[in-house]
C-alpha cells in the first residue's frame, strides 16, 4: 500500500460507526480492515470488487462519480475514488442516530490526499 495513504489510514482509523474499511488499489489489490473481526476478508474483497465494477460501468456512460453508496436493510457501504484510481469503501452498520459530519470529512480527506506518483503499491 502507499505508504501516505497507510499513515493516513493508521492515524485516522477506526472511525466511530463504521464496522469495517475496503482500498482498493489502482492495480486491484484489495486491502482490509474491520473491527471485532464481524467483516469476512472475502465478502469485504467481494463487494468493493462490484462496487468498483459499477463505477467502471458508470465510467463507460460518461459519468465521473467520486463517490458511489449502496444502502441495504443493514448496512451502507459507500466507495469513494481518489483521482489516482484508488477507491476507499466504508462499511457503516445502519443507525439513524449516526452523524455522517465525522465520515464524510474523512472522506473529503481521502479524496484531497496528495498521493503523488507512486500510487497503486
Amino acid at each position: 500500500m502507499h505508504p501516505t495513504l497507510g499513515k493516513f489510514l493508521a492515524k485516522r482509523l477506526p472511525l466511530a460507526g463504521v464496522a469495517g474499511v475496503g482500498v482498493r488499489l489502482a492495480d486491484g489489490f484489495v486491502a482490509n480492515q474491520n473491527r471485532a473481526g464481524k467483516l469476512p476478508p472475502t465478502q469485504v474483497q467481494a463487494a468493493v470488487e462490484r462496487m468498483a465494477a459499477a463505477v467502471n460501468g458508470s465510467l463507460l456512460s460518461r459519468q465521473q462519480p467520486t463517490r458511489l453508496r449502496w444502502d441495504f436493510e443493514k448496512l451502507s457501504l459507500v466507495l469513494a475514488l481518489h483521482s489516482s484510481g484508488i477507491g476507499l469503501a466504508l462499511f457503516i452498520p445502519r443507525d439513524p442516530n449516526l452523524s455522517f459530519a465525522e465520515i464524510n470529512s474523512f472522506l473529503e480527506d481521502f479524496e484531497n490526499l496528495d498521493l503523488g506518483a507512486e500510487v497503486g503499491r
